[in-house]
């Protein structure tokens, strides 16, 4: 059983609702809030004449003491009321179902369903109204259009006076309209445009009234309704609106969209009506009558074309308007779109007419403006502006190609010079107009400046003149300005050219010094005040004068507080230029130094100012080479790489010095001076040349790397060449003094290799490489070398010599030697015979490499040889007494074989003696030597008796020595 105080609360509740509808004032409020409601909300405040304080309680509480109220016996008037309410209640849950996402898609069925209820339980019964409104809502927000059309067309039917109505008709007109049912809509949306006032739909029910004939195809109706949305929705007074969106501005919000579309609609149907673009236009409103706002309609129809590329047709749209409306406020935008359009089309031709005709018409001084706003002035003036300037230009340029044809002609026509005067007559007609039009505005010096400048195109020098002037003279910082006051100087000059009487040429040339002077003064800084002002001082100097030159340059310097920097330059330059035209090259240099300072080194001034400062003091180092002081000069040569590095004199001045350098034997200063030359100009003639002079200073230094380094460098310059010969031998010799014996050799290799002749330094290269390669151990390649030198020496011919025998038997001996390790490497074993055989060959090959020696007859080697062979013989005999013997001789036997041995010994050992013997005679001769001292020794051993005295050989050898 429900709580009775919340059961008495509904009753109470549903008593204090029922009297309030009673009260007359009550029920006026209450019918006003059911006029404002909709579909999608409805007023549940409490009457504001009650206030009570109610407990908060629960929709689901709420509902279900509704329905207990229900069961009590009250009014039936009470009874509908909470029904009513129920509905309500059962609506909300719904909706905030729906708005929480409560899992499932039938959100009002509960609600659709008790409603249904409550109807079919109370046919007819009072609220049922309201109940079928709720039932419409329900079914409108489950989704169920056709159930909520068919609510709302029983609502109509069974109760026609609801307050409702309007909404109900807009309802059912949208739901006929989406399902294409467009009669049955337009009698619906004509039921709610019926009344004006207080009718929320009454502009949306316009816009779809408009909307439902357009779909009927009847487009003159369509086009009267949003006619008369249009008259609704612009309802303030206006001006100064050119577009759209600045007129949508004027209205609320909520409007804007609709405004828009408005228009969006009646441009489609003006843009295929019978009548076509701006006629439709004009006859729609023929019709209709002229509306403010009509100009908007012309707009919208020609940006719509336009956005269609159909660029003729907006022309046309534009131009339809400004004939039928040549003085309208919004004429002079129209004529300015025709002109954008037909850019966008290209329409060249078409587009200068409508340049020109705007011009003339639009001007500000034409009467078109005599009763327009300024705010529209100002509007188009931008336009007009650029347009002026365009058309003069484009005159300017007409013009100009005109003066070429008459300029370029030999003998140019009458019509020819007649056009060029019209073309620049044209010309000055518009820079006028222009500043008639704008004489106050920013650019109209500019402007004024072009218009002088046609004149001085004309030869009209005296008009250019007063134009230029003006330009020049009348406002600060113009920045036309320093060139209109030069151009006034050249005007002025070309009209002292003209002159032919002489007060006239007298009036006039004071005049243009006067010129001169304010553009000095005004223009200083400007470059060209440099040559004006230098005038009088170049002229001295070309002549020669330079006493006077320099008089006037140092008495502007010294006097003139006026004098820019450019004109103190200008004197300083006429200074230094004089004082080294007068050979005074110390005071040249003086003033070319304080010039420099004065410039930026990325200018071309100051290169040149550079070079002669380079060239002063270069010119003050010769005089001090023919002075014979030759360290001033090097001193004077520093100074140009000190002061003028970037100076092309500075090569020249760091060559001199680096040869001076070197004849005063400062041989450390001379190399950093060539070092620096050769990075600084790697691809001059010179930085070859100085190869030799780098290898010089190196040697004499004994920096012997370098040197070589330097040498070798110069013979690779022409490797081929009999000319470098010589660098690669010395660079050779230099490597070897650096203790760098790789590069020694590479230099020996290809020196042996490239220069066969002179035979002499081609065999000594060879010699180099054998004894390189002796000194590394390569074997191989020594004796590659020394097979080179045998060869080159028997082919030498005349060009033998005792140094290429010498080489020659050097390398022969080594090659005995080799046989000669090889016979004694080879010992004798059994069966003797064979090992004899195999000895004696040996012997025979050794004999002929050391008799190959001795055939050329060089002592050094002969007494070696002779050694050696008494030495091989020698060995042969020692080696027959020391073989091995035989197996199983008995103790005769065996002293038998050894007597054999013996008898076969001896004669070897003779030979020994007789050879060592030949060899010692020699001392008897004057020769000694190491070899000769060696038979000494080996015959001290094989005839001791003779040769064994050591005390007198030392003697002997004292005294030789």
């Amino acid at each position: 059983m429900m709580n009775k105080s919340i059961l008495a609360l509904c009753v109470s509740a549903a008593l204090l609702t029922a009297c309030s509808s009673v009260n007359d004032e009550d029920a006026r409020l209450a019918d006003a809030r059911e006029r404002r409601a909709t579909l999608a909300e409805l007023d549940l405040q409490p009457s504001p004449l009650v206030k009570v304080e109610l407990p908060k309680m629960e929709a689901s509480d709420l509902k279900a003491a509704f329905h207990e109220v229900l069961g009590l016996d009250i009014p039936e008037e009470i009874k509908a009321n909470i029904r009513q309410r129920v509905a309500i209640l059962e609506l909300l849950e719904a909706e905030e179902a729906q708005l929480n996402g409560t899992p499932g898609s039938h959100y009002y069925n509960e609600a659709i369903a008790a409603l249904t209820a409550m109807i079919d339980q109370n046919p007819g019964g009072v609220g049922n109204d309201r109940l079928l409104y709720q039932l419409a809502k329900a079914y409108d927000l489950q989704g169920q259009q056709a159930q909520s059309f068919a609510a709302i067309e029983r609502l109509i039917a069974e109760h026609p006076d609801n307050d409702y109505m309007l909404e109900l008709q807009f309802r059912r007109a949208e739901i006929l309209f989406s399902q294409k049912r467009y009669s049955e809509a337009l009698a619906s949306y004509s039921e709610v445009i019926a009344t004006r006032d207080n009718n929320p739909f009454y502009h949306i029910g316009l816009y779809m009234h408009g909307w439902s004939l357009y779909k009927m195809e009847a487009d003159e109706q369509a086009l009267v309704s949003f006619t008369q949305l249009l008259d609704a929705l612009i309802i303030a007074e206006f001006e100064n609106i050119w577009t759209l969106d600045e007129m949508a501005m004027l209205i609320p919000k909520g409007d804007q969209q609709l405004l828009r579309e408005t228009f969006d609609v009646m441009t489609l149907i003006f843009s295929y009506s019978p009548e076509g673009g701006g006629d439709s236009i004009a006859a729609h409103y023929d019709r209709q009558g002229e509306r403010p706002y009509t100009y908007l309609n012309y707009q919208a129809l020609g940006e719509f074309y336009l956005e269609k590329q159909r660029y003729t047709d907006s022309v046309d749209v534009y131009d339809e308007f400004v004939k039928r409306n040549p003085n309208h406020p919004g004429s002079v935008w129209f004529s300015k779109l025709k002109m954008d359009a037909l850019v966008m089309g290209n329409f060249p031709t078409q587009l200068m007419e409508e340049k020109l005709k705007f011009a003339a018409t639009y001007e500000l001084n034409s009467p078109y403006w005599d009763d327009k706003s300024e705010l529209n002035k100002q509007k188009i003036t931008p336009v007009l502006m650029d347009l002026l300037q365009e058309l003069a230009q484009n005159a300017h340029a007409d013009a100009q190609a005109k003066r070429r044809i008459v300029d370029t002609a030999q003998n140019p026509t009458s019509a020819q010079k007649t056009a060029m005067a019209d073309a620049y007559q044209q010309t000055a007609r518009w820079y006028q107009l222009f500043l008639s039009n704008f004489p106050g505005h920013e650019r109209s010096n500019e402007i004024m400046f072009y218009l002088a400048e046609s004149y001085y195109e004309t030869e009209q020098y005296r008009l250019a003149a007063k134009y230029f002037e003006q330009v020049a003279y009348q406002q600060e910082n113009d920045p036309n300005g320093a060139e209109a006051a030069y151009a006034l100087i050249l005007s002025q000059e070309k009209l002292l050219a003209q002159l032919r009487s002489a007060p006239a040429i007298s009036e006039n040339n004071i005049l243009l010094q006067e010129y001169k002077a304010q553009f000095i003064l005004r223009y200083g800084d400007d470059p060209r005040s440099t040559m004006v002002q230098n005038d009088i001082i170049q002229e001295f100097f070309k002549e020669g004068e330079y006493e006077k030159a320099l008089l006037y340059a140092n008495s502007a310097l010294e006097n003139d507080p006026r004098l820019t920097l450019e004109e103190r330059i200008s004197a300083l330059l006429v200074i230094g230029h004089s004082h080294f035209a007068m050979e005074d090259y110390k005071q040249a240099e003086m003033s070319y130094e304080k010039l420099l300072v004065k410039y930026d080194h990325t200018l071309k001034r100051y290169s040149n100012i550079n070079d002669r400062l380079a060239a002063s003091i270069y010119r003050q180092a010769e005089e001090a080479i023919e002075a014979g002081e030759l360290q001033q000069a090097v001193d004077h040569f520093a100074r140009i790489i000190r002061k003028a590095p970037d100076s092309p004199i500075r090569l020249n001045a760091q060559y001199d010095m680096a040869t001076y350098l070197l004849e005063m034997e400062q041989w450390h200063n001379a190399i950093d001076q060539l070092h620096e030359f050769r990075v600084l100009y790697p691809n001059h003639r010179l930085s070859k040349e100085l190869l030799t002079k780098l290898a010089f200073a190196y040697q004499q230094t004994e920096q012997w790397e370098q040197a070589a380094n330097y040498l070798k460098m110069i013979w690779s310059e022409k490797p081929q060449s009999e000319e470098t010969r010589e660098m690669l031998w010395l660079a050779a010799e230099t490597y070897e003094k650096a203790g760098n014996r790789y590069q020694a050799l590479r230099s020996y290799r290809v020196y042996a290799h490239t220069y066969p002749q002179p035979l002499s330094v081609n065999m000594e290269a060879q010699y180099k490489m054998s004894e390189f390669y002796r000194e590394n151990g390569d074997t191989e390649k020594r004796e590659f070398w020394l097979q080179k030198l045998i060869a080159s020496d028997n082919k030498a011919g005349e060009q033998r010599s005792d140094r290429s025998k010498y080489l020659a038997a050097m390398a022969s001996i080594n090659f005995a030697e080799q046989a000669m390790d090889q016979f004694s490497q080879t010992k004798l074993t059994l069966p003797l015979a064979k090992s004899l055989k195999k000895k004696r060959a040996l012997l025979d090959t050794a004999l002929a490499e050391y008799n190959k020696t001795l055939s050329y007859g060089v002592a050094e080697f002969t007494t070696k040889a002779n050694y050696q062979i008494g030495a091989i013989y020698n060995q042969l005999a020692a080696d027959l007494m020391n073989s091995q013997r035989p197996q199983g001789l008995d103790e005769l036997e065996l002293e038998q074989y050894d007597i054999l041995l013996e008898e076969q010994a001896f004669p070897f050992e003779d030979k020994a003696i007789a050879i060592h013997e030949q060899n010692v005679q020699r001392s008897w001769n004057g020769m000694y030597n190491e070899w000769i001292q060696e038979s000494f020794t080996a015959l001290s051993k094989l005839l001791p008796g003779r040769y064994d005295k050591q005390e007198v050989i030392v003697e002997v050898v004292d005294e030789f020595y």
